[in-house]
């Protein structure tokens, strides 16, 4: 069922007048991972939350983009605010959402119009670049380059792809997919799920390799339940 276009098409429809819905955390409980520095110091082997992380990478590897340059893209985003939150609080470079469902893409677009950024308020001084919105199968190959995102932020759709039938197979090409987006020398795939770190990490792998196709996995506990976002 969840891995279903017309399941999913159905939803947004039937919720169209509905407030917007962040599965799991919305980005609020995401802030203090979902965050540049946060991401540099995970691969220049600073302190962080009390443990000492070693650097996997040499040191003019380790930088990661500032919130102006990062170039992000959200995998089954839903009508979720998270793009949005994101911009206000200050991720002013370009981000693109892109879900399977087309209904859901077409009330995005209409949504996140000119209008909407004539009057949108951020904390930030630069002015973000409008959203983008893209009707595609995230476990089949997208219409990107190699390595044309610094940011991949996947939440929920991983265990929504896992419900379906030969999931281990169609969860297997969309970490293929997911690596090949990334930036190869700073790239990060932020991974937001409800099942256990251990179960998940081995669909991170390849051929029960971890470091074919990442460099360093960290894992975090963030207490929460699933909420639902309003602007």
């Amino acid at each position: 069922m969840l891995n279903s276009v017309s399941y999913w098409d159905d939803r947004y429809r039937q919720t169209a007048e509905q407030p917007p819905y962040d599965w799991y955390l919305g980005y609020s409980s995401l802030r203090h991972l979902l965050n540049p520095i946060h991401f540099s110091a995970l691969s220049s082997g600073k302190i962080l939350d009390g443990a000492l992380l070693q650097p996997t990478a040499p040191p003019s590897l380790l930088t990661f983009p500032s919130r102006e340059n990062c170039r992000t893209l959200i995998l089954g985003c839903g009508n979720s605010v998270l793009g949005e939150q994101m911009q206000r609080d200050g991720w002013t470079g370009p981000i693109v959402n892109v879900d399977f469902s087309n209904v859901v893409i077409e009330q995005l677009k209409n949504t996140y119009n000119d209008a909407f950024y004539l009057t949108f308020e951020t904390n930030q001084r630069i002015r973000p670049q409008p959203m983008s919105f893209v009707c595609a199968d995230v476990t089949e190959p997208l219409e990107f380059d190699d390595g044309s995102f610094d940011l991949i932020v996947c939440k929920a759709t991983l265990d929504a792809v896992l419900c379906g039938p030969g999931y281990k197979a169609t969860a297997t090409r969309m970490i293929q997919e997911v690596a090949r987006l990334l930036a190869p020398e700073h790239g990060v795939f932020f991974l937001v799920t409800n099942g256990k770190s251990d179960d998940r990490i081995e669909y991170l792998e390849h051929k029960t390799r971890i470091d074919h196709y990442w460099e360093s996995v960290f894992c975090h506990c963030i207490p929460g339940t699933r909420v639902g976002g309003t602007r």
